[in-house]
């Protein structure tokens, strides 16, 4: 009778996410756990990754931001030398002139607003590769952005000045045939973003021609 009882547990089909026990003659109770693995999967698996329109090529780079650096370096530069200016009239004996109070109101009213606005454009500018056009915020004060088909770009100049060339970075300046050029400064890697551009437009007709000026 007892060994019946074992026959008719043991072929008994649990239920999921259930303890199952059994007892066999002689032994002692032992619970057995059956998981459903496929509904756990299920319930861990991340979110699906949804589309923001971003060029994605694995190892590409689509976002190009300002270099603080090249926005930064004006500011630095007035500021160091006002305050050079400051101290040599200080030390001469000139700090009541009209040269001085000049200095002094350069370094106590215009460097921290030069540097408000260089600490806006920075966070303001970007360049983003999408998949048909490509989208531009030329940075503070502007506020709207400027999205350009590929085939719409006719030359793509890289221009480079001084502070360029000091810190590495350049303005990218777009013809488009129907309105004026569009211009993004100090962008940092710029002849990385000139080349992910040209890539672009080479699969557009007409494609892009660069060209660097160097001042």
């Amino acid at each position: 009778m007892t060994q019946c009882i074992w026959v008719l547990f043991r072929h008994r089909k649990p239920v999921d996410g259930m303890i199952e026990t059994a007892t066999v003659p002689g032994s002692v109770r032992k619970p057995r756990i059956r998981i459903d693995c496929a509904a756990m999967i299920s319930s861990e698996s991340p979110p699906a990754i949804q589309d923001t329109g971003l060029l994605i090529v694995p190892g590409a780079k689509s976002v190009w931001r300002a270099s603080a650096m090249a926005l930064f370096l004006p500011t630095l530069v007035i500021a160091v030398g006002y305050a050079g200016l400051w101290a040599y009239l200080l030390l001469s004996g000139r700090e009541a002139g009209a040269l001085a109070r000049a200095s002094q109101a350069v370094l106590i009213l215009g460097v921290p607003l030069l540097l408000v606005h260089a600490g806006l454009r920075l966070a303001t500018t970007e360049m983003i590769l999408r998949g048909s056009q490509l989208e531009i915020h030329p940075g503070f004060p502007a506020r709207d952005p400027v999205h350009i088909a590929y085939r719409d770009i006719g030359t793509i100049r890289l221009r480079r000045g001084l502070s360029g060339r000091l810190t590495g970075s350049g303005s990218l300046i777009l013809e488009v045939p129907a309105g004026r050029p569009v211009v993004v400064c100090a962008l940092q890697e710029p002849e990385a973003a000139l080349a992910a551009i040209r890539s672009r437009c080479s699969r557009e007709e007409p494609p892009a021609r660069a060209v660097e000026e160097r001042l």
